[in-house]
């Protein structure tokens, strides 16, 4: 699992693969962020990403989105789930869980 400090842009690189570990070329996919520690929502709706060619792409991830949502919690897992060509016989679901630090949390 990764680890940042609160309010910390970063891109996710992601490589999306089969349900056999297999680069795969998906004709869909979205993501969405959310914190599992306060079972909050940090987006609305799944957001759509754009495809390439190669089976690669970057999820670039706001500041906003690793806030510190409860802030006497000294840490806050995040997840980034995705989705790829959801609906279809093809869908493979993946998720990116993140630790984010609260710098302003003392002892």
């Amino acid at each position: 699992m990764d680890q940042l400090n609160e309010r910390s842009k970063f891109t996710l690189d992601i490589t999306f693969a089969d349900e056999s570990g297999n680069v795969a070329d998906p004709t869909s996919a979205h993501w969405r962020m959310y914190c599992d520690t306060t079972k909050t929502d940090l987006h609305s709706d799944w957001q759509e990403i754009a495809l390439t060619t190669t089976g690669t792409v970057s999820i670039d991830v706001s500041a906003e989105l690793t806030r510190i949502i409860n802030t006497r919690n000294r840490y806050e897992e995040k997840v980034i789930a995705i989705e790829q060509d959801y609906g279809l016989s093809t869908q493979v679901s993946h998720e990116h869980r993140i630790r984010v630090k609260n710098l302003r949390k003392t002892v």
